[in-house]
């Protein structure tokens, strides 16, 4: 099966912009042939934290059930292209704000997963969240997670389940080596695809580093770049299948 990477950056705040670069991102993803594009944590607003706290219109009111005018254009291109569309936004439900990954499906439906492992300066702002989702695409059983998720070993266990566990993330250059090694670590001993989709560029006062990519149960890894302070941003295609098969699209 293949997927997409959307390695890109995005505009600080502003989901109508971001939304305009997802919809992109999906078009060259399903003009490759992809199923499903998975986008970095927070991707529609970036990840602005203290914006996201002080601005309830940066918010999304659970998008399940509330049609935001704001995702249409999103929602229309994943319906057009038949694929599923994995976005990191903040939402709204009930009072509480939750840091969030949206599976805008090829039939108008969304599925939501709130990150459930928050790191520093989320817990004041987010609550954390308490259950997994996971996706089926062309038969395959995708669960969903986002970044500081990945030092969950419990809810990598859980993922392992399925054929892949899917993250958004914000990497940095200094901590990439790291979280890359976990991710081996992570594939390795649990028997799961773990894919990661990071920020390329500035973001919320961090600078995403690139080198979104796979990494197999065997040991197998491929990247999109190396990972550092040369991130490039683009779209690059992935095969489950085969981890061999990468290139860029966009």
């Amino acid at each position: 099966m293949l997927i997409a990477l959307a390695q890109i950056p995005g505009v600080p705040l502003d989901i109508e912009a971001n939304v305009g670069a997802h919809v992109q991102a999906v078009e060259a993803a399903a003009a490759a042939g992809a199923r499903l594009v998975l986008f970095p944590e927070l991707s529609l607003t970036g990840y602005e934290i203290d914006g996201i706290a002080s601005d309830p219109t940066r918010q999304l009111d659970d998008p399940a059930t509330v049609d935001d005018e704001r995702l249409r254009p999103l929602r229309e291109a994943c319906t057009l292209a038949g694929l599923t569309a994995v976005v990191g936004a903040p939402t709204r439900r009930a009072g509480r704000t939750y840091l969030s990954a949206l599976a805008l499906d090829g039939r108008g439906g969304v599925t939501v997963y709130d990150k459930r492992n928050l790191f520093g300066a989320e817990k004041d702002v987010f609550t954390a969240g308490t259950g997994g989702r996971t996706l089926t695409v062309c038969d395959r059983r995708l669960a969903l997670g986002i970044c500081f998720d990945l030092s969950d070993d419990d809810q990598a266990g859980a993922a392992a389940a399925g054929d892949a566990w899917m993250l958004g993330v914000l990497l940095t250059g200094p901590g990439y080596a790291a979280d890359a090694a976990r991710a081996a670590q992570v594939a390795q001993r649990h028997g799961v695809t773990v894919v990661l989709a990071n920020h390329a560029g500035p973001s919320g006062g961090m600078v995403g580093c690139g080198g979104s990519g796979m990494w197999t149960a065997d040991g197998g890894h491929v990247a999109a770049d190396a990972g550092d302070q040369e991130q490039v941003a683009g779209v690059w295609l992935f095969d489950l299948d085969d981890a061999a098969v990468h290139r860029r699209i966009a």
